[in-house]
């Protein structure tokens, strides 16, 4: 995930926007369908869904900040996260 960040931010300008659309999970009260989602990443990738923590330190470890994220399936904890340069 982080070298693609990175690769990312290399070709992005001053104006640029990221839009990620993934899982972003609560730090407690996952139901069960995220929590298989997660174990199904872990065992089968070497990944993991994150929290929305997790997502501001990885993007923040790249040089990215974020400007907010739209959750748009809470049920499922889907969202977009908005990030860019920082200013």
């Amino acid at each position: 995930m982080r070298k693609i960040l990175e690769q990312t931010k290399a070709a992005m300008g001053p104006e640029s926007v990221m839009l990620i659309d993934e899982m972003i999970l609560p730090t407690t009260g996952v139901n069960n369908m995220a929590a298989s989602v997660d174990m199904t990443m872990l065992t089968a990738l070497a990944g993991m869904e994150r929290t929305e923590a997790q997502w501001r330190n990885t993007l923040e470890e790249v040089g990215l900040e974020v400007v907010s994220t739209f959750p748009y399936s809470p049920k499922n904890f889907e969202g977009v996260i908005q990030a860019r340069l920082p200013r």
